[in-house]
């Protein structure tokens, strides 16, 4: 069983999922820093020059941007997050983008969802 801290957190996500989906392709300020904050982790991943075909654990995968992006890079991603709408969000995305074979996608609970 979640922690009430975990629980809230999830809450939250669940709740704000359709903000989440949205915030990326803003142009207020909030979504550039976003943006920006995306784009710094993942320049940390290339920074680690990973074999080509590296398995990455994303926690928090959120909407599922930096899972498409790393997947479309060629690394197999396992995406993992507490919030069932985000979760789906990442589904989503994977699909749209194409690169399902490259990402296996966990509830919190850690059991694999399949596609």
């Amino acid at each position: 069983m979640a922690s009430s801290s975990q629980q809230y957190v999830t809450g939250y996500f669940e709740s704000t999922a359709a903000y989440w989906r949205a915030v990326y392709s803003e142009d207020r300020l909030l979504p550039v820093i976003y943006r920006d904050r995306h784009d710094t982790a993942l320049g940390w991943i290339r920074d680690l020059n990973l074999r080509p075909d590296a398995r990455i654990l994303e926690v928090g995968c959120g909407a599922g941007l930096i899972t498409v992006a790393l997947a479309g890079s060629g690394y197999s991603v396992d995406a993992l997050d507490s919030a069932t709408a985000m979760l789906q969000m990442t589904r989503d995305a994977v699909v749209h983008h194409g690169v399902q074979h490259r990402v296996r996608i966990h509830t919190a609970d850690v059991h694999a969802l399949p596609f």
